[in-house]
């Protein structure tokens, strides 16, 4: 097996829907937080389907390259700047019920979270380097916030990283990769570091040394 197939190798996988937690976070830190991307946001969507001075059109003004100045008298289907709908005309009929300013769940809360995740994960981990994650955490809170310790936050993850260790289990020389897909952390336990380790060292010493002219 090369070293590539076992990097990839996924043993178990973790999956943590991070909005029935988010309320945690947001309800202490909130006012901390920095503010989302401004922007027109889609019901239940994390980032703005349209930030400010983004060109977009209706079908009858993208035919005319005539860009639309406000949504509030439209009741058609929004355009973007490649002709593609970008917010059905169902729901720009309904405009209160799906269009918002700022997104259903705190975005910014989320990322906290999930580098809290990392930094527990890594802090179990018995081979990994130190990383700064408090400066990783720190670029989500104001500026008067940047004093936050993590110990504060992690706190209010205790339901989170309880899970996450049993997830984990003994298997502190694992490999651990994590991804997000909408409000979802997904976490994999991949092999153990060793095996990839060897195999790499390995796969070095296979290769053919130049040979040198005398």
């Amino acid at each position: 097996m090369e070293s590539t197939a076992i990097l990839a190798e996924v043993k178990e996988v973790l999956i943590i829907d991070l909005c029935q937690h988010v309320h945690n976070i947001d309800a202490v830190f909130g006012e901390q937080l920095i503010a989302p991307p401004a922007g027109v946001y889609i019901l239940n969507n994390l980032e703005p389907t349209i930030r400010p001075n983004e060109v977009c059109y209706t079908a009858s003004s993208y035919k005319r390259n005539e860009p639309i100045q406000a949504l509030d008298n439209v009741n058609e289907a929004i355009l973007n700047d490649h002709g593609e709908v970008i917010i059905p005309a169902m729901m720009m009929r309904q405009k209160q019920k799906f269009l918002k300013t700022a997104p259903r769940f705190s975005k910014v809360a989320m990322d906290v979270m999930e580098w809290m995740v990392r930094e527990y994960v890594d802090s179990i981990l018995v081979y990994v380097d130190p990383y700064d994650y408090e400066s990783q955490v720190r670029q989500f809170f104001k500026p008067e916030f940047q004093h936050i310790e993590l110990p504060a936050i992690e706190v209010h993850m205790r339901r989170i990283l309880c899970d996450v260790s049993m997830f984990m289990g003994a298997d502190n020389w694992n490999i651990y990769r994590f991804k997000r897909s909408g409000t979802d952390l997904i976490i994999e336990k991949g092999a153990d570091w060793r095996v990839y380790d060897w195999m790499c060292e390995h796969e070095r010493k296979s290769i053919p040394t130049p040979e040198t002219d005398e």
